[in-house]
């Protein structure tokens, strides 16, 4: 699943945020936290118990970073991931970078992290609380750090990273598969059709899915424009026929033109779409166009965009990149 913008606006100003931005931003303390009990340097303590802001930024502050290491991670998809609107084969897994936080105590954090080294390793010799509160978060000089020093904080102080973050809200939350592509397609010298996609369901289906993102735009790059549209139409009206009281949600890559999407919709209007994402090169005037064409068809379905803002500050802040939005 590649890499999506969420953006909204606040402040007349627009933030946008690609997903591995979003996790980050998640990781922080929208819930301010109230506290822990006991310092307890790798002790587990009652998630439920409230954090004392005050003991764990002592116990934090007895931690320096003596160390910070580079790594990347292989991880591998049950299935061979195919095509999308614009990109081919996406193959069979994808590597990651990670970061290694270890401290003269010997406590030990990481998790996701990019950029580069040196942008890092200037934060050797730090004392943890330096770098995250309890209540703040990560100091926004540190962020490329932000997920390390998460799992590094509950690691000091004993505590999983959701009770840091307050403990508040549900302990689970709803997924959905978000590798179902251009499976029709495949293999290229004997295509399966839209059987394909289907097995494709019913492998995440068996594994406990129960919401379908599918991407559609196949007449972008790989099929005749017309025929294109009409089989994203068949896959989608098929998913939701042996799938009926499952989600489903459609990933256009901004394969579509506004005039297209709206086509699409009218011809799954009845089949309860969950959400569109990035439809088109998103711009004021079309999104209008296709919000009155859902009304207009019934359509609910959320939109999800943002991917083609190009445009950001120099500087990028805990929540993304920040600028003016332009309309």
């Amino acid at each position: 699943m590649s890499e999506k913008n969420v953006s909204r606006i606040a402040r007349g100003e627009v933030i946008v945020m690609n997903r591995r931005e979003f996790m980050q931003a998640m990781a922080f303390s929208l819930v301010a936290c109230q506290g822990i009990v006991g310092e307890g340097t790798g002790t587990t303590q009652n998630p439920s118990t409230a954090i004392d802001p005050q003991i764990a930024r002592k116990s934090l502050s007895e931690h320096r970073i003596q160390r910070i290491e580079t790594r990347t991670l292989q991880d591998r998809y049950p299935r061979l991931v195919g095509r999308n609107a614009r990109l081919g084969h996406h193959g069979t897994g994808g590597r990651y970078q990670i970061r290694i936080l270890t401290t003269d105590k010997g406590a030990k954090g990481w998790g996701m992290s990019h950029g580069p080294d040196e942008q890092v390793q200037k934060f050797v010799g730090a004392k943890v609380s330096d770098l995250f509160d309890v209540v703040e978060g990560t100091n926004e000089d540190a962020l490329l750090l932000d997920i390390p020093l998460h799992d590094l904080a509950g690691s000091i102080l004993g505590l999983p990273i959701f009770a840091i973050l307050g403990a508040k809200g549900p302990r689970k939350l709803p997924i959905y598969s978000g590798a179902i592509y251009f499976d029709d397609l495949d293999p290229e010298n004997k295509p399966r059709g839209i059987a394909g996609v289907l097995a494709s369901c019913q492998q995440d289906y068996e594994a406990g899915y129960r919401a379908f993102k599918l991407k559609i735009g196949r007449g972008f790059k790989w099929m005749p424009k017309e025929e294109g549209i009409k089989r994203d139409i068949e896959v989608t009206r098929a998913v939701r026929e042996k799938f009926p009281n499952c989600l489903i949600l459609v990933d256009a890559n901004d394969g579509y033109t506004c005039e297209d999407m709206m086509r699409y919709l009218s011809a799954v209007a009845d089949c309860d779409l969950f959400w569109i994402e990035e439809s088109f090169p998103e711009n004021k005037d079309d999104l209008m166009r296709l919000k009155e064409h859902m009304a207009k068809v019934g359509c609910k379905a959320l939109i999800a965009d943002g991917e083609t803002r190009t445009e950001r500050s120099s500087k990028w802040w805990r929540y993304g990149w920040l600028f003016t939005a332009p309309h």
